[in-house]
């Protein structure tokens, strides 16, 4: 890294860099749409029209049982208040993706040097991957934003960090339900930390905050369960664009 340069440097860095890959975007927004977007995005303009949690263009709106609630509400803040929504979420998970870059520089300073924690925002800065999903409609920018939080909450180990480990765990299953995996994974954390008493209500009470939605599958679909992505058939789906990709 070079000499001075400092967070606030890579952050200007990461703004420009995200700005002229997504330029295009300003101007055609059906560049922001990819094969998940619909998915979300129906269920978003349902919900500001009045239609209920529903993926249907038209009536009768049947519940969507399939996508948590955490993204198709971000976006209905945005379509409901904006007319060039698509602008809006993108610029908003541009703001996300740096605070990314932040975290990553709080982590590898908290976990071994100032300049280890630079490399690692500035590697971050000039990913085009991450780039690329911040100017799309899909949740992976803010669930990356939110697990980067999550990663920080637990670097930190103070004692206020655990509302901020409940929250955003709790957001990171609305967010994408294959989180609730890794409600398991802070039964080891909970082990090799020592702080048994404080740590172990974070899966309880993320648990917790997930019933109600379990509670409104139950009275909507029959099933106590989170979603019913698992019976989602993807090969059928994606089996006919890899064949056509191979041949």
């Amino acid at each position: 890294m070079g000499r001075g340069l400092t967070i606030k440097h890579i952050l200007a860095i990461a703004l420009v860099f995200r700005i002229m890959i997504l330029y295009p975007v300003f101007g055609d927004v059906s560049l922001t749409i990819h094969n998940d977007t619909p998915s979300y995005l129906d269920v978003a303009i349902n919900i500001i029209n009045g239609n209920g949690y529903s993926h249907c263009i038209t009536s009768p709106y049947f519940f969507d049982s399939i996508r948590t609630p955490l993204y198709p509400l971000f976006l209905s803040l945005f379509f409901g208040l904006f007319t060039n929504g698509h602008l809006w979420v993108v610029f908003a998970q541009i703001i996300f993706d740096l605070g990314t870059v932040f975290l990553i520089y709080k982590i590898g300073d908290k976990l071994f040097t100032n300049k280890i924690g630079l490399i690692a925002a500035f590697f971050y800065a000039l990913c085009s991957h991450g780039v690329t999903y911040a100017g799309l409609l899909i949740p992976e920018c803010l669930y990356t934003f939110l697990l980067t939080t999550l990663i920080y909450a637990l670097v930190i180990k103070r004692e206020s960090s655990i509302l901020l480990l409940v929250v955003v765990s709790t957001m990171l299953c609305y967010l994408r339900p294959i989180s609730m995996y890794a409600l398991v994974l802070f039964i080891p954390y909970v082990l090799l930390y020592g702080e048994k008493r404080r740590n172990i209500w974070v899966p309880l009470l993320t648990l917790i905050l997930l019933l109600p939605w379990m509670f409104l599958m139950q009275n909507k679909t029959g099933h106590f369960t989170f979603t019913s992505i698992a019976s989602y058939n993807v090969s059928a789906t994606y089996a006919n664009a890899l064949r056509a990709d191979i041949t």
